[in-house]
């Protein structure tokens, strides 16, 4: 069951907003009245403002199904759509029926890509030892702090100095694709995450990452461990869009993350097995059908064919009679 992204009440699956605040925002998108933090913005896109306490009060978009604000919603230094976001609701399961969208959701997460300029040379002069540069580029998921990918412009991708992390469709787009100003106008509710921290904060963070990696390398050590290192950076923000999906199947929830830079799926709960425990990952086939009991998606050899045709979970839900495997 979904939860009202205004005030965090239990919504209608099919909804983002409960019954009352969908009317307030209908009532606002019409102009027949009017919310401290409710308004459209120049492009006519919802705005849940800052100054209230809502769930969504962090300044995001949203673009509500049903709801015609009009116009578009621009991002500025976005990463363009490669693809449909309706078109990912499909899926590869023998009685998909089963299963509904119980919420959709594209958002635009922020990524700080950081320009750095590092140097090293002996803090004494005539001081044995050569002096190091390194010029390079960090990406940060502005949200998480999380490191995705550190390369520097002589095309080295983490090689040894610089702790990498990473998601490597997310770091392949920010490194491939440029940003541009990406305007929107779909019916699927459009949320603009904000980054927790700020770019100044971003610049300490790798700068400490880089002085860290010189430090360990003990490239241009003057001998006694005394060395002068500088590091110069500069952090511009890019929006990344992804698509997240929630499906439901007999009260339980699965989620889906598409990459729509790359039109990549990195994340997808339902198309897994979910035998040991009803955890994911635990049997690494690709799920074929859910049970029509618990909702939980299963392989071949994890699911029963019941007695009427249906499929049930081959330990917990076929039960006396269940029948054989599907």
């Amino acid at each position: 069951m979904a939860s009202c992204l205004r005030c965090g009440k239990k919504a209608q699956s099919v909804d983002v907003f409960c019954a009352a605040c969908r009317d307030l925002v209908e009532r606002v998108a019409d102009g027949r009245s009017a919310a401290p933090d409710i308004r459209l913005d120049a492009g006519g896109g919802l705005i849940l403002g800052p100054d209230q306490g809502g769930t969504a009060g962090d300044g995001r978009y949203f673009r509500p199904g049903g709801v015609d604000t009009g116009g578009a919603v621009r991002f500025e230094s976005a990463l363009a759509l490669a693809g449909d976001p309706d078109g990912h609701a499909g899926l590869d399961l023998e009685n998909a029926d089963l299963v509904g969208v119980a919420d959709r959701m594209l958002t635009f997460h922020p990524f700080y890509v950081t320009e750095f300029d590092a140097s090293e040379k002996p803090a004494a002069a005539g001081t044995a030892g050569p002096e190091l540069a390194i010029r390079g580029a960090c990406y940060t998921d502005a949200e998480t702090a999380k490191v995705l990918y550190v390369k520097d412009h002589d095309g080295n991708e983490s090689d040894g100095i610089y702790e990498c992390y990473g998601h490597e469709v997310v770091a392949r787009d920010l490194l491939e694709k440029p940003p541009s100003r990406v305007d929107m106008s779909l019916e699927t509710v459009i949320t603009e995450i904000q980054p927790t921290f700020g770019t100044d904060e971003c610049d300490a963070r790798v700068r400490e990452l880089v002085l860290a990696g010189m430090e360990e390398a003990g490239e241009a050590d003057a001998g006694d461990g005394r060395a002068v290192r500088t590091v110069r950076c500069k952090t511009s923000t890019v929006l990344v869009p992804m698509l997240h999906i929630e499906f439901e199947c007999a009260g339980r929830a699965y989620t889906r993350i598409v990459v729509m830079s790359s039109d990549t799926v990195i994340y997808d709960e339902i198309a897994e097995c979910h035998h040991a425990s009803g955890k994911r990952g635990a049997c690494p086939v690709r799920a074929a059908a859910v049970c029509a009991r618990c909702g939980r998606p299963m392989c071949r050899r994890h699911i029963a064919r019941a007695g009427d045709g249906g499929y049930r979970c081959a330990r917990r839900c076929a039960g006396p009679g269940g029948a054989g495997r599907g």
